[in-house]
């Protein structure tokens, strides 16, 4: 007899199915995020079996018996398992502290360890026992999980913080909800639904960000310019923005790339502040920035370069032992509804062009510490 837990469980294994089948897509697994987030469905699709092994109601037989004990034996060891997996997985959204990880990771590994030990030293009486003991300890750690991941935020990029922390409540909560109903195992359909909030707002945002800088990527700055070519062939006009850096293989090579690194994230910054939110600041490659916008007056636009290059000038104000940057800027509206998505950006990347080449003369003329 096919009873509610079943279902349940069989529910959410075609949940994590599909979300497996995602979770493979080459640009979420790209990131070390993506791969533990895929090893966490993975592990817990694992449990999942193991649990239909372990509830399951047959006729009493000894394969049965030892169908029961197999699916006993993998939840009780594999519980901690996703303990470690869960936490290098939050972890990585986290500034990289060694210490810090491998005091955690440590303290896990020591439940772990001791869980392994009990299973296989417990009769059969105390392992159910003990199967409810380590329940209370998962709700422990999925807790702290949260209070971790709070204590830390500001470590957390801005547009992620807020669903990484909410999503860590489902398997709070759900595994609290697992001591009052203990036949069904709703810890892991917590689990389920903190993924898929994961994959929905954050892996799926990882297929569209620029995982250094933040900005859109190219890939979707080309989805987004074809739809506003588009809709500029209806009457809805806008324009488009190219950014360089100057020198920046200057930058690179006298600075080191992690400095280059922190340019482009800097420059990122800066763009993302001057524009509003529903212009598009993407990373078109290297040390070139695209910027899309509804605007499509001259004179505004050209107020909105002043004000990159004011924020720019205070920048290098207010870092001064950091290399002294200075941006090319080029922008064009788009006003033939023929030209087509290429041809518009070698037209605005002509103007880009122009502007860096007084840059240039103006620079070597005036000794800049960028090419000190």
């Amino acid at each position: 007899m096919i009873t509610n837990w079943v279902v349940i469980d069989i529910y959410t294994i075609i949940i994590l199915i599909c979300l497996l089948w995602f979770s493979h897509k080459k640009e979420v697994m790209s990131s070390m995020r993506g791969k533990f987030l895929n090893i966490l469905l993975e592990m817990t699709l694992f449990m999942l079996f193991s649990d239909i092994l372990f509830r399951y109601s047959g006729s009493g037989s000894f394969l049965n018996s030892i169908l029961i004990k197999i699916g006993n034996t993998f939840l009780n060891i594999g519980g901690p398992f996703l303990l470690i997996l869960l936490y290098r997985y939050i972890d990585g959204w986290l500034t990289l502290d060694a210490a810090r990880t491998r005091v955690w990771s440590s303290l896990i590994l020591t439940i772990v360890l001791i869980n392994i030990t009990l299973v296989f030293t417990l009769d059969a009486a105390n392992i159910l026992y003990y199967s409810e003991i380590m329940i209370i300890i998962k709700a422990i750690f999925y807790g702290l999980f949260i209070l971790y991941l709070i204590k830390y935020r500001n470590e957390i990029k801005k547009s992620y913080k807020n669903t990484l922390i909410s999503s860590m409540f489902f398997p709070f909560i759900f595994t609290l909800i697992q001591l009052g109903v203990n036949n069904i195992q709703t810890e892991y359909i917590g689990l389920t639904l903190a993924y898929l909030i994961l994959i929905i707002n954050i892996q799926r945002k990882d297929m569209s960000e620029d995982a250094l800088t933040g900005a859109t990527n190219r890939r979707m700055l080309n989805i987004e310019l074809e739809d506003r070519i588009e809709l500029a062939k209806t009457g809805r006009p806008f324009s488009a923005f190219m950014i360089d850096i100057d020198y920046f293989k200057k930058i690179n090579d006298t600075y080191g790339h992690d400095v280059g690194d922190k340019v482009l994230r800097d420059v990122s910054n800066i763009l993302q502040s001057s524009f509003r939110k529903e212009d598009v600041v993407a990373r078109y490659g290297g040390d070139e920035f695209c910027v899309l916008t509804d605007i499509s007056d001259e004179e505004i636009l050209n107020k909105i370069k002043d004000r990159i290059n004011e924020r720019v000038l205070h920048y290098n104000q207010t870092n001064p032992k950091s290399p002294q940057i200075n941006l090319s800027i080029g922008f064009k509206i788009y006003d033939n509804k023929y030209l087509t998505s290429t041809n518009f950006i070698h037209a605005i990347d002509e103007t880009m062009y122009k502007q860096k080449e007084k840059n240039h003369s103006f620079l070597k003329e005036n000794a800049s510490t960028i090419l000190a």
